[in-house]
């Protein structure tokens, strides 16, 4: 019976991964915290590292967590990518923070997160603080006549404050690996008239730096550990061959559904190509 249960769990999660197929392209749910990641569309935004975030919420701040997607390529140009790490966290979020792993740099076009009520919150432009100041490296395509602050006080010169439509983060030696920003409350923006919310740096605490080499897959970690014990099993057991029947069938159908569903989100990928957090307004 303890086979029988590694197995279950094995096969729920194959069949999960496969039936759900890759949580990109899609709305956000309305319900549950997610954070949403959109990759720049330009050259070179894509990266195959890993991605680091936590989150700060009710004056603290989570432990980092590596998001990524288990069998799907996550951070490729122009895709948004959604991740439940933080789906536990029902209350505002306060602050987010990334780091980048690895020198294969990702550029960020815009953040989505959860405000205690909806995910329905993105911050599509960025001041030049939130990842090394004023190294232009960290950012590209500057934004003219926009609005929303910086800096604390700089109200009437918000012209010479500059922000961009994306951030860089990268360990290579010319730009900043991560980025810490404030959310809801702490987050200057004007959201009337569809302006977007601006992303600053998080100033009341800082996040802490994480040790990369600590971060794997857990999901991954997991399915291994259960994929050795299956290899234990005793195969002349009638009870186990049959076991091991069932589960080719299932993930069979995980595999199907997984395709059917990457085909249907890419079909709608190259069918639509709108921004999610408005236009820019002087």
């Amino acid at each position: 019976m303890m086979y029988l249960a590694t197995i279950l769990t094995v096969l729920s999660y194959m069949v999960k991964e496969g039936l759900s197929g890759c949580p990109s392209g899609v709305s956000m749910s309305s319900d549950v915290p997610q954070l949403a990641i959109t990759t720049a569309s330009f050259t070179d935004a894509n990266s195959d590292d890993k991605l680091l975030a936590k989150i700060r919420v009710n004056g603290e701040w989570t432990d980092w967590s590596r998001i990524d997607n288990a069998g799907c390529d996550d951070f490729e140009k122009g895709q948004t990518d959604y991740f439940d790490d933080f789906a536990e966290y029902t209350d505002a979020w306060e602050a987010i923070a990334l780091y980048e792993c690895g020198t294969d740099g990702i550029a960020i076009d815009s953040i989505s997160y959860w405000d205690g009520v909806s995910n329905n919150n993105t911050v599509g432009i960025w001041c030049n603080n939130v990842a090394g100041i004023f190294n232009p490296k960290n950012y590209d395509l500057e934004v003219t006549n926009q609005t929303g602050q910086c800096y604390r006080g700089s109200d009437e010169d918000v012209a010479s404050q500059p922000m961009y439509d994306a951030v860089w983060l990268d360990q290579n030696n010319d730009r900043i690996a991560g980025i810490s920003f404030g959310t809801g409350e702490y987050l200057f923006g004007d959201r009337s008239d569809d302006r977007p919310l601006v992303g600053r740096l998080f100033f009341r605490a800082i996040p802490g730096m994480p040790d990369c080499g600590d971060y794997s897959l857990e999901k991954e970690e997991k399915v291994l550990d259960a994929l050795t014990i299956i290899r234990t099993l005793d195969v002349s057991s009638s009870e186990t061959v049959w076991m091991l029947y069932l589960a080719l069938a299932i993930v069979a159908i995980g595999i199907v559904g997984y395709a059917v569903r990457r085909c249907l989100y890419e079909k709608a990928k190259d069918g639509s190509k709108q921004s999610n957090y408005g236009t820019i307004r002087v």
